[in-house]
């Protein structure tokens, strides 16, 4: 294990030792090219700046030695143009062409800027030309090289006649300028060469000296890290070394002896610490487990005590609702019958001797309303003894439900005719036998056959259809009263079946007659005898009340005993 120790000392030494030779040298290194390139930049700078000017002083010669051709050439051929001698004009140009050497092009314009003469005979004739008034030289690109043209002025008699136009080639300039920056350019690449040599070889002789010095500077170091690594694999009794050093490293290794010393103590009074509370937390999952154990079980009685009372507060409320509006209708419903009862009471007990015809009058009013309020008591207490489950069901086999409607229908004969109202019987001779209350089933009849009576006006019609029926799937007997009146508005078809709900005739608006408790009795007993009632608009325009009785249930199904009890 030492000698691990060892070699991971050696390498973490001599990692830190390539480094620091690597920074001097690219330091080193970098340093001297970064010198070199500045200057050489600085000499190129100036060799370009040299070829720059002397190119240009070049080039203003030959513009100044072009002007003075320009000038003499202008001043001979103002005297041929004045004689119209233009061949000699012409031979002027080609004898200076052939003179001079970089002469790429020379050409006269007259007035108008047409090219009278021209070096090239092809370009005579043209008008192509544009020549600024106030221009003496001018640089452009000709047959791909580069020229200068030189203008000048020719008068005929003190009159602008045209102008003489010299273009010098300016390759030869520019390739003595190319050249010399060429030659610039290798004398600066041997200049970087010997600059980068210069610094390779110091940089050598720098990383020689870094390495001796750089071992003997980090061999504290080296020792430093192999204590720090034991101390981080938890050797806590090996002491730190290289504290005899009185460096910055020296420093550094005593501050971490005394480190390890401080870790060690504190190590030791952790465990003890870590202990205990491993212990008193132990204690505290326990606690809290049984803790939270009992809050689930407290919370899952809360919440079925909380469901059960809210349940027990909506059972509540609506029956408070109930009751609230079953007084209200109650009383409502008393109201007017006691109302007029006395009403008709006082008069005659006012004017009953006076007044016989009045008495006889008043005292039948008296007699309407007090059938009216017993219809009203009868209707309650048959609607509390159906829903209380104590109304005593004469349930029998009635071979033919025909002779029942047929019953129902004679009975109102007498009344139809004496209001002029049609009532036809729509039924077959017979229909299957079926067990049913008689009773309860010609009071629904009744009471559909009443309120049909009632709203029919004269010269109207009231049809009982009774038939045979396929009802969910199971065979049915279809009990069904149309009229001809004013009908039910469709958002009223289901409130019909509530409790003194009345619909007011379209006609007049008044409320009809009736305790509004007959159809409501209808339902309880159809539902009792596992059938079904409704209302309907019909194709008339009337009401059609439609109700169903199962003939499979009532011919097959014998009536349990009903359980005998007081009336309500």
């Amino acid at each position: 294990m030492s000698d691990d120790k060892t070699k991971q000392g050696a390498l973490s030494g001599l990692g830190l030792h390539l480094k620091l030779v690597v920074a001097g040298s690219i330091t080193t290194f970098g340093g001297i090219v970064m010198v070199s390139a500045f200057l050489v930049y600085q000499q190129a700078m100036i060799m370009n700046s040299e070829v720059d000017r002397s190119t240009q002083a070049l080039r203003s010669g030959m513009i100044e030695r072009g002007r003075l051709l320009a000038e003499g050439m202008g001043a001979s051929m103002e005297n041929a143009i004045a004689g119209y001698n233009f061949t000699f004009v012409a031979d002027s140009i080609k004898s200076l062409q052939q003179r001079n050497s970089n002469l790429s092009y020379a050409y006269v314009t007259n007035s108008n800027e047409m090219v009278i003469i021209h070096t090239d005979a092809e370009q005579v004739g043209s008008q192509n030309v544009r020549i600024p008034a106030n221009l003496a030289t001018g640089f452009k690109r000709a047959g791909g090289t580069n020229v200068v043209e030189i203008y000048h002025p020719i008068s005929v008699g003190g009159a602008a006649w045209g102008k003489l136009v010299l273009a010098f080639d300016l390759r030869t300039i520019e390739s003595r300028g190319a050249l010399a920056m060429l030659r610039g350019k290798r004398i600066m690449l041997r200049a970087t060469m010997l600059a980068i040599a210069a610094a390779m070889l110091v940089t050598t002789f720098g990383i020689f000296f870094s390495i001796l010095f750089s071992r003997r500077m980090l061999k504290p170091v080296g020792l430093l890290a192999d204590d720090a690594a034991a101390i981080a694999r938890g050797n806590l009794d090996r002491e730190i070394r290289a504290t005899d050093s009185g460096d910055e490293i020296g420093f550094l290794a005593q501050q971490f002896e005394a480190m390890r010393v401080s870790i060690k103590t504190y190590i030791g009074e952790l465990v003890v610490a870590k202990q205990k509370a491993e212990a008193a937390t132990r204690v505290e999952k326990r606690l809290r487990a049984q803790i939270e154990e009992h809050s689930k079980l407290l919370e899952i009685k809360v919440q079925e005590r909380t469901k059960e009372l809210q349940e027990i507060n909506q059972r509540l409320t609506e029956y408070d609702r109930m009751k609230s509006e079953f007084l209200s209708n109650v009383s409502h419903e008393l109201r007017s019958p006691l109302a007029a009862i006395s009403s008709a009471a006082k008069i005659i007990s006012r004017y009953g001797d006076e007044n016989k015809r009045s008495g006889k009058k008043f005292s039948t009013v008296i007699m309407d309303e007090a059938n009216r309020l017993g219809r009203l008591i009868n209707d309650l207490l048959d609607l509390a003894k159906i829903e209380a489950g104590r109304v005593d069901w004469n349930m029998e086999r009635v071979e033919n439900p025909v002779d029942v409607v047929g019953h129902v229908v004679n009975t109102f004969r007498p009344l139809a005719e004496e209001r002029k109202v049609d009532l036809d019987l729509d039924a077959p001779d017979a229909l299957p036998a079926v067990h049913l209350d008689e009773d309860r089933i010609i009071q629904v009849i009744t009471n559909l056959c009443s309120n049909a009576m009632k709203f029919t006006p004269e010269d109207g019609k009231i049809r009982v259809i009774a038939r045979e029926r396929s009802y969910q799937d199971r065979p049915a007997i279809e009990v069904a009263v149309e009229d001809t009146g004013p009908g039910i508005p469709a958002e009223e078809l289901e409130k019909v079946f509530d409790r003194f709900h009345q619909v007011k005739a379209k006609r007049d608006g008044n409320k009809p007659k009736g305790t509004g408790l007959g159809l409501a009795i209808c339902r309880e007993v159809v539902t009792h005898h596992g059938g079904e009632i409704w209302a309907e608009i019909a194709e008339t325009g009337g009401c059609r009340m439609v109700f169903y009785l199962p003939i499979e249930t009532a011919v097959t199904e014998v009536a349990a005993p009903v359980e005998q009890s007081a009336p309500a």
